[in-house]
C-alpha cells in the first residue's frame, strides 16, 4: 500500500514508547500496552478492498481494549495488531548476527550477509538497550558486570 508511510512511522514509535513506558512504570505496578488498530475509515476505504473493509469494523478492537483494561491483564510492554477478528502481538527481534574480530570489509559483510539477515533463532527485545547491549556483549565475547 502506498502513501502509509505517515501512518507506519507513528505505529514504531508507539511500539518504542510502550516498552519504554512498561520499563519505567514496572515499580509503580503500571502496566503499558498498545494497539495498532486496523479499521474501515476514510483512511483505508480507497486502498483496502471491500471485502476486506466489510470485515474491519471498529467494534472488533473494543474487546483487545477492555482485556488489555482489565484488572486481571498482566501484560505489559506489548503491542498488538488488531482488526476484522484478528489480534496478534507485534514484536522487535533480532537475529544472532555475526561477529568480527576486527572492522568488517564491505567484500566481509557481504559474504556473511545471509547470517546477518536470519533471524531463525531470533529472541524478542523486551527491555530495550539494555537487551542490545548484553547481547552484543555476549556475541563479541565481552564481559560485564551485569553477565
Amino acid at each position: 500500500m502506498e502513501g502509509f508511510l505517515d501512518w507506519e512511522i507513528p505505529r514504531w514509535q508507539r511500539r518504542l514508547i510502550t516498552r519504554t513506558l512498561a520499563i519505567e512504570g514496572a515499580r509503580y505496578g503500571i502496566h503499558a500496552n498498545a494497539i495498532a488498530p486496523i479499521a474501515s475509515s476514510r483512511m483505508t476505504e480507497d486502498v483496502m478492498p471491500a471485502e476486506v473493509l466489510e470485515r474491519l469494523q471498529p467494534e472488533h478492537v473494543s474487546p483487545l481494549v477492555a482485556y488489555l483494561c482489565a484488572p486481571a491483564c498482566d501484560e505489559s510492554g506489548s503491542v498488538f495488531s488488531v482488526g476484522g477478528g484478528y489480534v496478534a502481538r507485534v514484536a522487535i527481534v533480532e537475529g544472532e548476527g555475526v561477529a568480527f574480530d576486527d572492522v568488517p570489509t564491505v567484500e566481509q559483510l557481504a559474504d556473511r550477509f545471509g547470517e546477518v539477515r536470519d533471524l531463525g533463532d531470533a529472541t524478542e527485545f523486551r527491555g530495550g538497550l539494555a537487551d542490545q547491549v548484553t547481547r552484543m556483549s555476549e556475541v563479541l565475547g565481552i564481559e560485564t558486570q551485569e553477565q
